[in-house]
């Protein structure tokens, strides 16, 4: 027996949904989220921010003298999940900002590298005060 396109859309109805006016699938699953606001991101965004966000064009975390306070900021608002740091500030000085996680680690911040890349902050450190003082 052949079945129409009507028909087999109404036996899948439960498992599948379709996109409005098309016979396809929509992709069901986990959508992705702005990585500073955890708004859900457009499905053809490219980016890891939402547009209400102003991206840093021309960001250089080498010239920053708050790279540091702002790397921890995005790592506790990430935590326990990790973040890929370049992506968030917006940049692709990817040696500068692995130089300021180095720092943050020499001053006693517990940060694991992932892979393929990104950091987390371990729970250990998450007590430690944010101060100024505890980054000088």
């Amino acid at each position: 027996m052949v079945e129409s396109h009507c028909e087999s859309a109404h036996l899948h109805r439960g498992t599948r949904r379709f996109a409005r006016g098309s016979g396809r699938p929509r992709a069901v699953g986990a959508r992705r989220r702005c990585a500073r606001c955890g708004a859900l991101l457009a499905r053809d965004n490219g980016g890891e921010l939402c547009s209400c966000h102003p991206r840093l064009t021309g960001y250089d975390p080498r010239s920053d003298p708050g790279l540091d306070e702002r790397l921890l900021a995005q790592l506790r608002r990430a935590f326990p999940d990790g973040i890929d740091l370049c992506a968030a500030l917006g940049t692709n000085k990817h040696k500068a900002v692995n130089q300021g996680v180095v720092r943050l680690r020499r001053r006693g911040w517990a940060i694991a590298g992932l892979r393929p890349r990104g950091y987390r902050l371990l729970t250990a450190s998450l007590e430690r005060d944010l101060s100024y003082e505890a980054l000088g």
